[in-house]
């Protein structure tokens, strides 16, 4: 039996949107991770389960952080109504202003989207007041300035944190994990084990792991102890 014949999802009405927003500098790792699970779950499913729009915040192509070109299919200013956004941006989110795309964002919003973040655009949404009273993460390199900018907001040391409608990860390979948690929510924990098996990943199921990856990359630590007590001195910071 192959990979294709024993992932059949559930029915559902219709397939579901993602609008990924990209600004310039953008991570091409953590947007690849966003759209590929998506691509292979239709794949899997043998059917549409998810359509994908690649959207900018202003008119014209958008380079990666890696050089890599892409053009927009729409801009925030006539973007379609979807289910998800997904905001992809680099290093610089903290300083980013884009009205037309937030008041696509919070249009919708308000037409009952789920909103999220990957790498560091968890900034972007904080600064415009959309993660306000939702937990969040976002990449290791930036956590200590984003809980100096907003105190208010909890942020969790974890690879991706979804909370009710809103969803964030720290980028790269957290950024799938996510993913993978997402499609299993929408359609079952078997298509997401053949979307992880289609890029030959095991997922991250351990609460540990999930919370301390970046600390075990960031010191070389292996102890579960001695990693918890790392986070918990952070989180107090």
């Amino acid at each position: 039996m192959s990979i294709r014949e024993r992932h059949q999802p559930p029915a559902t009405e219709g397939p579901l949107t993602f609008a990924v927003l990209v600004f310039p500098g953008f991570p091409m790792m953590a947007f690849s991770s966003v759209i590929e699970p998506l691509r292979a779950a239709n794949v899997l499913a043998k059917r549409e389960c998810y359509r994908w729009i690649i959207v900018g915040a202003a008119e014209g192509p958008v380079e990666a952080s890696n050089g890599v070109v892409i053009q927009p299919g729409f801009f925030a200013e006539n973007a379609p109504k979807v289910d998800r956004v997904v905001v992809c941006s680099g290093g610089d989110a903290d300083h980013l202003v884009a009205e037309d795309a937030v008041g696509w964002i919070r249009r919708s919003l308000r037409g009952g989207a789920h909103i999220g973040a990957v790498a560091d655009a968890a900034f972007f949404l904080a600064r415009a007041g959309l993660l306000d009273g939702h937990a969040c993460t976002l990449h290791w390199t930036s956590q200590a300035a984003f809980t100096e900018a907003f105190p208010d907001i909890e942020l969790r040391r974890d690879l991706y944190v979804i909370d009710r409608k809103r969803f964030t990860s720290a980028g790269g390979v957290g950024s799938l994990d996510m993913m993978l948690e997402i499609i299993t929510s929408d359609y079952g924990a078997e298509l997401a084990a053949g979307v992880a098996e289609w890029f030959v990943h095991s997922p991250l199921r351990s609460s540990v792991d999930r919370k301390l990856m970046p600390l075990r990359l960031r010191t070389g630590v292996q102890n579960e102890l001695v990693l918890s007590a790392i986070a918990i001195m952070e989180d107090a910071v």
